[in-house]
């Protein structure tokens, strides 16, 4: 047996810099005879020494081995094991005679809205066997009355740790803000555990984590890699970061390491990385950087991770994406919807008030081109979208403060996906791209489109959503774009009518945004506890 991998390795590197464990050793209780190796693989160098090759006898006694540590480095330990005859090994793990640095009452804060059977499964994994869980707190945003429905989970354990809270939907955001919120007043609550409801994991992760947080020389945060739930060997994230010129999210998974599977992943991951946030799929933090940095902005969904995680870097204290911590979530373009833009639009540019990003004419280039991008590819939803995104946020505190699972509700009626499966993938020819400037170009056409009649329906050009740009040398129209992680296909058309009207109120939107006034004082007011005792009553 080789232990290798995001969940086998012992990622050294990690553990020598981040914690205060100066000495490592294998224990394992063997009956018969085994031969052990132990090789340091070096992520930088790819290097791999054997720094460990021993043959091992026993009768079921405890045995150790100690493991010499490196100081620093990118480095992880892969441990082999050959078994010899009928031997038996009861115990194997890897320990240390460091006394931990802090005692850790760990809360799991689940958010869920009518998703009885994913937050079943989720709850069933932690409830199996003993986990070191201080608390599970469930939010239930849902139908209420979620509790009775789940009582069948209610053992001896359950009774003890699991408390079902219902309030009204406020998205992610206010059903882990009213988590960490019932969490502070809690004084053996050390860390909050926040996670959604529809994640798959091993509950053996939630050790692991508890180890993690307590061996730790700072009081960092840590998160747990995404893996994508429909193609299980795939990395999606590994925390995430800002990008440096525009209101958008870089993710830090190099594409050619995204197989768990294979060795270049594993090298990949245990590197030190620098993610600005790590999604709230699985993510923990201390309750006293909670107590110290104030509680989510309302963003609703889609951003509070994200403004969260930058708040805490911002302000000195690092999110460590761990090695050795994932969870399997639901890959995002099985969510991919219109709406979405509405919420990315709006708290993205938040977050830049929050947080003064960017300034305003960076911002202005970015809205400009991003809106023009939706529009000249006829996607009327996403363009409005995008737009009432802006207007939402130049309406200020007062459009996060009342905005409400009703009014989200309507927006997802307006705005949600057409997209259609296609049962074979299509033929694509050849696409040909415009050399024009960008901005050129984009001025072009958009004078054409706010002239040119909107054309006669007819048989519509298929096309790669890779390939379907602003830029694509002839534009057809009506047009079928394929989207070939999903097997779908949405139809577009030019609309002289929409083109008209979106712009024009784009137009209004953004020279309300260059006058708007910034006020990151008062957006900090909403993440007191004040406020959120009143917002999630």
């Amino acid at each position: 047996m080789t232990f290798d991998g995001i969940f086998g390795a012992f990622f050294e590197g990690y553990w020598a810099r981040y914690t205060s464990i100066d000495d490592l050793a294998l224990v394992l209780d063997l009956a018969g005879r085994v031969e052990i190796t132990v090789d340091r693989i070096s992520s930088s160098s790819r290097q791999a020494d054997r720094i460990i090759h021993v043959a091992l006898q026993g009768g079921g006694e405890r045995l150790v081995v100690p493991v010499p540590m490196a100081a620093v480095g990118e480095t992880r330990l892969v441990l082999s094991v050959t078994l010899i005859e009928d031997s038996r090994i009861a115990t194997l793990a890897w320990a240390t005679r460091a006394s931990p640095a802090r005692s850790v009452g760990l809360t799991a804060v689940i958010c869920t809205f009518n998703r009885e059977a994913d937050v079943a499964a989720t709850l069933g994994e932690l409830l199996t066997g003993s986990n070191g869980l201080y608390r599970i707190l469930v939010i239930n945003q849902g139908e209420t009355g979620l509790a009775s429905r789940l009582e069948h989970l209610r053992g001896a354990q359950a009774a003890e740790i699991l408390y079902i809270v219902d309030q009204p939907n406020l998205g992610g955001a206010g059903g882990f803000g009213r988590g960490m919120l019932e969490s502070l007043s809690d004084e053996h609550c050390s860390h909050l555990l926040l996670m959604d409801d529809d994640i798959d994991l091993d509950a053996g992760i939630i050790t692991r984590l508890i180890t993690v947080l307590s061996y730790l020389k700072s009081d960092y945060a840590v998160g747990g890699a995404m893996l994508d739930r429909n193609s299980r060997n795939k990395l999606f994230s590994v925390g995430d970061v800002l990008d440096s010129r525009k209101p958008e999210i870089r993710n830090l998974v190099d594409p050619e390491a995204n197989d768990i599977t294979q060795e270049a992943t594993s090298r990949y991951l245990a590197m030190h990385h620098r993610p600005d946030f790590n999604g709230w799929w699985f993510f923990a933090v201390s309750k006293y950087q909670v107590i110290r940095l104030g509680l989510p902005l309302p963003l609703f969904i889609r951003g509070d991770d994200v403004e969260y995680g930058y708040r805490l870097t911002v302000n000195g204290t690092r999110t460590l994406a761990w090695p050795g911590l994932a969870v399997w979530h639901e890959p995002f373009h099985a969510k991919r919807q219109p709406w979405h833009y509405f919420y990315d639009r709006r708290n993205s540019l938040f977050l830049c008030e929050a947080h003064g990003r960017l300034g305003r004419f960076r911002l202005f280039r970015a809205l400009l081109i991003g809106f023009l991008n939706h529009l000249l590819r006829f996607d009327y939803d996403r363009a409005s979208c995008v737009l009432l995104g802006l207007r939402a946020f130049n309406d200020g505190l007062e459009n996060l403060k009342r905005w409400n699972g009703g009014d989200h509700i309507r927006l997802a009626k307006a705005f949600s996906s057409k997209e259609q499966p296609r049962a074979k993938k299509p033929e694509f020819g050849p696409v040909s791209v415009s050399r024009t400037p960008t901005l050129l170009l984009f001025a072009g056409r958009l004078v054409k489109d706010l002239l040119r009649p909107t054309a006669l329906k007819g048989p519509a050009t298929i096309i790669s959503s890779q390939h379907w740009r602003p830029a694509v040398q002839h534009r057809p129209s009506p047009v079928s774009v394929y989207y070939e992680d999903s097997g779908t296909t949405v139809e577009f058309s030019h609309d002289r009518d929409r083109t008209r009207t979106c712009t024009k109120e784009f137009i209004r939107e953004i020279m309300r945004f260059m006058v708007r006034p910034w006020r990151p004082a008062s957006l900090k007011e909403l993440t007191h506890q004040d406020f959120w005792s009143s917002y999630t009553s």
